[in-house]
């Protein structure tokens, strides 16, 4: 008898973690260490978008199987959300030999001591006997790099600021600090008129535990089918770029650059040529 998830324990070929390597111009590693791994992540962040396009526009189910992300990430050079970017992103550590695992992440929604259910897959790596979360398939400000989980050390990564602390048992706080004003994006932007003004933001509650590909089934369907799904009614498109970074949703287009943050107002009916122009994605894909 098949079992119905064997498709999302498939690992990667060396052909594909080569294409897959290309595909965000990393070369094979000379050593699995931190310093790989960094680059490793913001090169993913700077060449894969955040989107949800599929959902929103076109109703299309969404796969967690390894060839169905592989054909749509890397082949068809498309984005995707949090379950599909880190769904094939361990499978891209693995195979070059990390020891790394999928990790479930909870949004605060306002409230610390009531946060919402599990609707993020995360991605936890060991190092040298440390563990270090990274992540590839966030639509807000992830850090470019690896974390260490360690209660309260500030760590600096590409020039951004984050931090853990210790919540609860098994589960963990991310900080970020950011200047003037902070809004939702790859990056935080600088409000020329409070650049001195230095805030600490919470991000979102991670933990390091081992979650199986087949437990962020559920959430996936939940974040992406029915009329309620977050994914299914408003545009979330973003990118990191090697100055700031890039978004829409369906009544802005915003680009950050060097800190400044710009803001044009769009129509849905400028989405499509917003999407080729800035995103390299077209409905053919």
């Amino acid at each position: 008898m098949q079992n119905m998830y064997e498709g999302l324990y498939i690992p990667l070929t060396d052909e594909q973690i080569d294409k897959y390597l290309e595909r965000i111009e990393m070369p094979r590693p000379e050593k699995l260490d931190k310093e790989y791994l960094d680059k490793l992540v913001l090169n993913h962040q700077t060449h894969v978008v955040f989107e949800n396009i599929d959902v929103c526009d076109y109703d299309r189910p969404i796969s967690l199987n390894t060839a169905d992300l592989y054909n749509k990430i890397v082949e068809r050079k498309r984005g995707g959300y949090c379950f599909e970017l880190n769904g094939l992103f361990i499978k891209l550590l693995q195979g070059l030999g990390y020891e790394a695992w999928s990790s479930p992440c909870r949004g605060i929604m306002g409230s610390i001591e009531m946060p919402g259910a599990v609707m993020h897959r995360g991605n936890t790596v060991r190092i040298d006997g440390k563990l270090y979360f990274c992540d590839v398939g966030y639509g807000g400000p992830m850090p470019p790099g690896a974390i260490e989980f360690v209660d309260g050390v500030r760590q600096v990564v590409d020039g951004e600021t984050f931090w853990f602390e210790a919540h609860r048992e098994y589960w963990w706080l991310m900080k970020r600090m950011t200047k003037g004003t902070s809004e939702s994006g790859m990056l935080g932007a600088y409000d020329p008129n409070t650049i001195n003004e230095v805030k600490e933001v919470d991000v979102m509650l991670m933990s390091p535990q081992k979650w199986e590909a087949a437990d962020f089934v559920l959430p996936n369907e939940t974040c992406s089918m029915g009329e309620t799904a977050i994914f299914k009614n408003r545009h979330m498109v973003s990118l990191r770029t090697p100055t700031g970074s890039k978004g829409l949703n369906d009544e802005v287009f915003t680009i950050i650059e060097n800190g400044v943050r710009t803001r044009t107002p769009i129509t849905k009916d400028e989405i499509p040529g917003l999407l080729k122009e800035h995103f390299n994605i077209t409905p053919e894909q």
